[in-house]
């Protein structure tokens, strides 16, 4: 399914500039934004396992074990051993003050962290499930992608383009204008064209490139049926005579 959505944000006659940086022709201001929804076929889970003892030798031991329990399990799920990330050992040390104020070592936390990159998602709610039910696992988050971000992002990207200058064009016909040259574009929003030009107002909010993932809260363990990729873009046109 896809929607294409457009927000006219501007139209302006610069006859007067509120500031030296304004374009000093007339000019049209338009936006563009293009949406599309897609199934996505890549996971990539992230975790830590860690452990907190009175001595680091123990901490130490149980992250390892767990470690090397989980790594067996994933590689007896035929994930690649170059999908499988472990980085950053980090051990802390936790203190205390002793009644004279006293610094006083009462324990160590250890930590490992992982990355696991699916690129057959059968298998993820039987992974993830098995995440959430393993000892020592902490801050599990998943995040879900498509292996052809890159083609949508383009074609989203040429359609919120010619949304814009459509749109641009329609403001310019209908007051008895031409659509000039494009002076400006940008992936940035209204509100840093507003900044640049020094257009009192504008809009905020994150733009460019955003994807976004649709998952009900009580299905965790499942994949989510589809995911949302937009585009934004922001354009100046010169206005012809």
């Amino acid at each position: 399914m896809k929607k294409l959505l457009v927000t006219l944000l501007l139209t302006a006659v610069a006859s007067s500039a509120p500031a030296s940086s304004l374009p000093d022709f007339p000019f049209v201001f338009a936006e563009g934004e293009a949406e599309v929804e897609s199934a996505p076929d890549i996971a990539v889970i992230e975790f830590e396992v860690t452990d907190y003892s009175g001595s680091a030798e123990a901490a130490v031991a149980v992250v390892t074990t767990r470690c090397g329990e989980l790594l067996s399990y994933f590689l007896e799920q035929e994930i690649d051993r170059k999908d499988i990330e472990t980085y950053e050992l980090r051990k802390n040390m936790l203190r205390d003050y002793d009644c004279d104020r006293k610094y006083l070592t009462v324990g160590y936390e250890v930590h490992r962290s992982f990355t696991i990159t699916l690129h057959e998602l059968d298998n993820y709610g039987r992974i993830f499930e098995k995440l959430m039910n393993t000892q020592n696992v902490d801050g599990i988050r998943a995040n879900f992608d498509c292996t052809l971000r890159k083609e949508i992002e383009a074609e989203l990207l040429s359609k919120a383009c010619g949304i814009a200058r459509d749109h641009a064009e329609q403001l310019a016909t209908g007051f008895g204008r031409k659509l000039g040259d494009l002076f400006a574009v940008s992936r940035e929003g209204f509100w840093r064209f507003s900044q640049a030009f020094g257009i009192p107002g504008g809009s905020g909010g994150s733009r460019g490139f955003q994807a976004s993932s649709t998952v009900s809260v009580p299905e965790q363990f499942f994949v989510p049926s589809t995911i949302k990729f937009s585009a934004n873009v922001a354009a100046l046109f010169k206005l012809g005579e």
